[in-house]
């Protein structure tokens, strides 16, 4: 069910609530920044209400529930990085990338596996994934547990722009 219908009807000024929640993610807010944000600007919404409105306008998901719907779909790393930081729109974006079969946590994993640093994690990241900023980069690898008993196949496209990175 889209219920962004009947949020798009709140403005302030000259913009809708989707314009200001898009305001507040540039400016780096948290989700629940973002949340205390609209209720100060909309006091008569319900925390809720707010939440869902934060939901719609930093996700692809278009009401609070389809969201909790698919809470239970993610895979266990990718939970871990859409909740321990709250970083919902970061998850978002980060879930559909690609680099030869591999998503932004196989590349970190991969990475650590080959005995590399954090920092040598990141700039790997950010070599393959141009559109993930350096800060969410970090973010992502601050989320990652690795078992460095666990080692990953070699890859020589991997291999060679972790080489690069270290040059």
């Amino acid at each position: 069910m889209d219920n962004s219908f009947k949020y798009k009807l709140l403005k302030l000024q000259d913009k809708n609530i989707f314009d200001l929640v898009k305001d507040f993610e540039k400016k780096g807010e948290t989700p629940l920044k973002i949340i205390l944000s609209i209720r100060k600007l909309f006091p008569k919404l319900s925390l809720v209400e707010a939440k869902e409105i934060m939901i719609i306008g930093t996700t692809k998901y278009k009401s609070l529930h389809d969201f909790q719907d698919d809470l239970f779909n993610f895979p266990e790393e990718e939970f871990e990085i859409a909740f321990k930081n709250d970083n919902y729109a970061l998850y978002d974006k980060i879930r559909n990338l690609q680099y030869h079969k591999k998503n932004p946590i196989d590349i970190i994993y991969y990475a650590l596996s080959k005995g590399k640093r954090l920092i040598v994690a990141i700039g790997l990241l950010r070599k393959i994934f141009p559109e993930i900023t350096l800060q969410e980069a970090s973010e992502i690898v601050s989320c990652i547990e690795i078992d460095y008993s666990n080692k990953y196949e070699d890859d020589k496209d991997l291999d060679d722009i972790l080489k690069d990175i270290e040059n």
